[in-house]
């Protein structure tokens, strides 16, 4: 969700609308416990939902 202003929310700044899908997406680089670097590409219905899942994705990695 943006804020009033219509600014974006901090660590939200790749997130994309899907063209020609209802769906938005978030691309980011998350490096594993054996230290490898993947590019990881996150969906969800709203925004809040796909930031919610990168919060996973990023905690998931560092916890191995």
């Amino acid at each position: 969700m943006t804020k009033v202003n219509g600014r974006r929310l901090n660590g939200e700044g790749s997130i994309n609308k899907v063209p020609g899908r209802n769906l938005y997406r978030m691309r980011i680089w998350i490096t594993g416990y054996d230290g490898i670097h993947r590019r990881v590409e996150v969906y969800g219905k709203t925004r809040a939902e796909v930031r919610t899942k990168v919060m996973d994705a990023t905690r998931q990695a560092e916890q191995g």
